[in-house]
């Protein structure tokens, strides 16, 4: 059977998802497979995941879900997987396979709820057309960010990077700094393009000119250095912050200004002299 972009397929994806498809045509328990991810989006190669759409009949769904990791198990070589609570969604068993390592998210819905999901995936089965018609009644929609979540949030942020690079807390502000991107600046510059990110993921191919600027906020363990890159975090969030300020988006200038007074302060007192204790690089 042909499989969707297959000339773009590598033989470790084209064989999986055959194998799946010839699994699930197996389990009378289950209705349908589809693809999603980088398959549906046309961004596949050769590292991408394989995120698929197991389909079962509602009464059989309880004992599907106690059975996911056996159904896995048929699907392919299973070296490790395990639920996906952690990002929100507990319907999720995350595969790796082997022999030739592969990624794979499974993700199991029962046909009652496929009319629920955010976007449409590319059907590679469907035993008797009910998938396909609840597929229809999909109506796709990519949540817009909310800015205002962010302006009340982002300078009570900037203050604790400030607390933390003042105490020496360089790891701690290191990390920091990675959720401010993906979190706030990268999902700015995503939503100027009217698409859906997840975190910093393809962030150089996506908006390749935003993340030359996006470097300048990874800073180094020294505490001049993350000094710079939150002033740098600060300044690429008031330029994507411009986008919003005709909406009705309450300013919180106050915090503002007294969150990056502080962190000038601790710039003035930490990073003034090179012998400073905490300004020993690695």
């Amino acid at each position: 059977m042909s499989l969707p972009r297959e000339n773009e397929l590598t033989q470790c994806q084209k064989a999986f998802l055959l194998s799946a498809i010839e699994q699930v045509e197996k389990d009378e328990r289950l209705i349908g497979l589809a693809v999603g991810g980088s398959i549906a989006k046309g961004t596949i190669d050769e590292f991408s995941d394989l995120d698929l759409i197991i389909v079962v009949k509602p009464e059989d769904y309880e004992q599907v879900m106690a059975d996911r990791k056996g159904i896995a198990i048929r699907f392919g070589q299973l070296l490790a997987g395990f639920t996906g609570e952690h990002v929100g969604d507990d319907r999720l068993l995350i595969c790796l396979f082997g022999p030739s390592l592969i990624h794979v998210d499974l993700k199991f819905i029962s046909l009652a709820d496929v009319h629920m999901e955010a976007s449409r995936p590319v059907i590679l089965l469907d035993k008797a057309g009910g998938f396909s018609r609840e597929l229809k009644n999909i109506v796709e929609h990519f949540p817009k960010i909310d800015i205002q979540w962010l302006e009340d949030r982002f300078w009570v942020w900037i203050h604790y990077a400030a607390i933390r690079i003042a105490r020496g807390e360089f790891f701690e502000t290191i990390d920091f700094l990675a959720f401010l991107r993906r979190t706030v600046l990268v999902p700015l510059a995503f939503d100027e393009l009217n698409e859906l990110g997840y975190g910093v993921r393809k962030a150089e191919q996506r908006v390749p000119e935003f993340s030359a600027a996006l470097k300048k906020t990874v800073g180094c363990y020294h505490a001049g250095s993350l000094v710079t890159a939150v002033h740098e975090s600060i300044a690429l969030y008031l330029e994507q912050r411009k986008r919003f300020e005709n909406e009705l988006l309450n300013l919180r200038e106050d915090a503002r200004i007294a969150a990056i007074g502080y962190l000038d302060c601790i710039e003035k007192k930490y990073c003034s002299e090179d012998c400073d204790r905490r300004d020993h690089d690695i």
